[in-house]
């Protein structure tokens, strides 16, 4: 229906292929319409904007409606991806804490085996 109405309105406004002859020229020139069947035309042509509008406002509508709770769901999503990491970077650092003091003693144990070994070599030595 609509896209009728828009075709022959096309058509009727369309410059034809032979518009370089002298008569067709001014034919083609001259306005394709009628006064009644313009304002009817016209009339037409408002009322498929209109609806047009209409349209694209109820698209538009629900995209917004759509786009909010999908906003707020992918909020929410963001939200446990955040609190996953934050467990995940406190569990690295006790983790990191730990290994920090299992590291310290171990080098308190190897400098008290490297006491314990010079104490050895020196009393094996102090005989001589």
């Amino acid at each position: 229906m609509c896209g009728d109405e828009i075709k022959s309105l096309r058509e009727k406004l369309g410059m034809k292929k032979d518009l370089m002859e002298g008569k067709r020229l001014m034919e083609s020139l001259k306005w394709p319409f009628k006064s009644g069947g313009c304002q009817k035309s016209v009339d037409k042509l408002h009322r498929l904007v209109r609806t047009f509008e209409f349209a694209l406002a109820v698209s538009n509508h629900n995209i917004l409606s759509e786009t909010s709770a999908e906003v707020l769901y992918r909020l929410q999503e963001e939200q446990q991806r955040i609190s996953d990491v934050l467990s995940i970077v406190t569990e690295v650092a006790e983790s990191t804490a730990e290994i920090s003091e299992i590291l310290r003693g171990m080098k308190s144990l190897q400098a008290r085996f490297e006491d314990q070994d010079m104490k050895e070599i020196i009393q094996w030595l102090s005989p001589l």
